[in-house]
Parts: structure tokens; C-alpha cells; sequence
């Protein structure tokens, strides 16, 4: 009898069967039974029922076309049967109960990925495994309209394109200063011993925390009030003139010429803008007088005594994402 097709599966090989009746499907004297296998195939020969032994001096010999009987040739009427167990593929696959490592690329298609069981979405930035969707108990979806993307991340480097929240400090900027200087202060804003800043903007319309602080020595502190210019303007001052100021400096004694007690500014303001990325702006600290005063700069009156105090000056630019 010919091959009788596909049988049915054992332990997860697929097994070919082979039926000769000597003498009716094959000639008179046949020891050669023609059967396609491959390298890889284990095959069972049986004559009449009883299991044949594989050798050349066994009982049979196979190549991939073919078994052959090595002793005498079946009588008619003996059957011989060749099962043929063909070689099986163990496919490359992670495991979906217990999980395992991909390690070439993952393409998702039009259908979502969804995580749930409080398990978070990883990836590595630089050598560290991070979650970049948290793990929060709540089952989501990743689709082809709705999945997250990222700018690049190299080591703690942020790519152009990541957005921020409102809120979220951008840049920060400062100036500082040990120049002890004298200058006139007169009816006009004039800038203080040159504590000025340019800040480039990272973002649009952002919002700028600016702090100021200063030493030196007045001799009337509340003739003197300072305010800060953003470009040559001044901010939150509501438009009002001479007199009007952010803050007055702290007088600790009204004299020109005591040469140790020096009065000091701290000033904090947030200012909103319109600023246009790339865009540079000027933050200038500044003050008026109602007439001409003499104001010092990091030193007192006099400096020729070691007991004489001296110090700094700064500006401090924060730049905030607005809305």
C-alpha cells in the first residue's frame, strides 16, 4: 500500500506512515522500499509488527529516498510499515506567561498594547532602566492615534523638542559683582554699578523670577528707591514714576560719612512677558532719587580700614514656562 498521508501527531512530532504488501504493491523480491525523509527525521521500520533494527548489519539501512533490507527480501504477502517522524522547528519566542528579553526591535501595528496589574512601560536612558509610563494599577492603551512620543534622551542630556509643564524652570542665569564703586543717583532710573543680565528665552510667554541683592551705602536710604527694567522699562510698578519703587534700601544710619554700617537690598518680583524663544531680554536693577545722591557700591563710605565692611551684588534670572 502507498503512503497513507498525514497522521496524527505524537508528543508534538508529525508522523508519516508507509504501507507496502510485498507482492501486491510491490514486485516479487523488492527490498528496496522507495520513502522520502530527511537528515534531521527518525524513522521506525516494522515487518509484519515486529520492530526492525536500523544497521547494515541489522535488519535495514535508510538513505533520504529510501529503506532498504539488508538480509532477505519480505515474502508476498508480508507487510511492511515505515513510520517517518519528521523533524520539528522549536520557534524563537519570548515566553507569554513567564516573559523574557527581545533582543532585536519591537514594531507595534494599528492594534493597542495594553498594561495593567500595576506593571509600568521601561525603557533604557543611557545604562539605567526607567519607567517611562508608570505603573498605576490602571489597565491603558497604546494605539497608533493615541501612543506617547518621545524627544530624544542621551544620558541626562534633554532633547530640543521635550515639552515642559507650566511651571517647570527652563533656565537660570545670574550676574554677580565685587566692583566697589561711587556713583550719582538723580532724578532719573540710572543702573546700579552695572548689575545687568541678558537672558535668551527657552519658551514663549514665560514668566521671570527675578532676585536682586545688593550692598553698599546711602546716606538716606528712603530717598532711594530701586526697581528692576526689563528692556529699559520698568516692571510691576504700574506705570508710576519718580518716588515709586519696588522696594527702599534696609537704612541702618543716616549719615554720609560713617563708614561702617552699610545698608543692603534683597528683592524678589515675578514678571510676565511675551517673550518670543530665542529672543533676548535685558533685566537691569536700577534707582531715582529726588535729588542727586551719592550711593556706594560694595564698600562703605571709606575702605582704608580693614574694620570697614565690603561686599557683593547679584541678579539672579529664573526663567519659568508660562502657560
Amino acid at each position: 500500500m502507498p503512503y497513507l498521508g498525514k497522521q496524527a501527531e505524537e508528543g508534538g512530532a508529525l508522523i508519516r506512515s508507509h504501507e507496502f504488501l510485498q507482492g501486491t504493491d510491490t514486485s516479487t523480491g523488492t527490498s528496496a522500499f522507495t520513502v522520502a525523509s530527511t537528515g534531521g527525521d527518525y524513522v521506525r521500520v516494522f515487518l509484519n509488527g515486529v520492530l526492525l533494527q536500523e544497521g547494515a548489519s541489522n535488519d535495514y539501512t535508510k538513505t533520504t529516498s529510501a529503506v532498504t533490507i539488508t538480509g532477505t527480501a519480505p515474502a508476498d504477502g508480508d507487510i511492511l510499515k515505515i513510520d517517518i517522524y519528521e523533524s520539528i522547528t522549536i520557534w524563537d519566542t519570548v515566553s507569554a506567561a513567564s516573559g523574557g528579553t527581545f533582543t532585536g526591535d519591537v514594531t507595534l501595528g494599528a492594534s493597542d498594547a495594553t498594561y495593567a496589574n500595576n506593571k509600568a512601560l521601561k525603557a533604557y536612558v543611557g545604562t539605567t532602566l526607567t519607567d517611562i509610563i508608570p505603573g498605576d494599577g490602571t489597565a491603558q492603551a497604546l494605539g497608533a492615534r493615541d501612543s506617547p512620543s518621545f524627544d530624544t534622551i542621551d544620558n541626562t542630556i534633554l532633547g530640543s523638542g521635550v515639552t515642559f509643564p507650566a511651571g517647570h524652570i527652563l533656565q537660570v542665569v545670574s550676574y554677580l559683582t565685587a566692583t566697589q564703586s561711587s556713583q550719582t543717583i538723580t532724578t532719573t532710573d540710572s543702573i546700579i554699578n552695572g548689575i545687568t543680565k541678558v537672558i535668551t528665552p527657552l519658551g514663549a510667554n514665560s514668566k521671570f523670577l527675578v532676585t536682586v541683592r545688593w550692598f553698599g551705602e546711602v546716606a538716606n536710604a528712603t530717598d532711594i528707591p530701586f526697581n528692576i527694567h526689563m528692556n529699559g522699562v520698568r516692571v510691576n510698578i504700574n506705570g508710576q514714576g519718580r518716588g515709586y519703587g519696588l522696594v527702599m534700601p534696609a537704612q541702618s544710619y543716616i549719615a554720609d560719612d560713617n563708614s561702617s554700617t552699610p545698608e543692603t537690598v534683597n528683592m524678589t518680583t515675578l514678571v510676565s512677558t511675551s517673550s518670543v524663544v530665542g529672543t533676548a531680554i535685558t533685566f537691569s536693577l536700577v534707582a531715582d532719587a529726588y535729588t542727586s545722591k551719592t550711593l556706594w557700591n560694595n564698600r562703605c563710605f571709606a575702605v582704608s580700614a580693614t574694620n570697614h565692611e565690603r561686599g557683593t551684588s547679584e541678579i539672579i534670572i529664573t526663567e519659568i514656562k508660562g502657560a
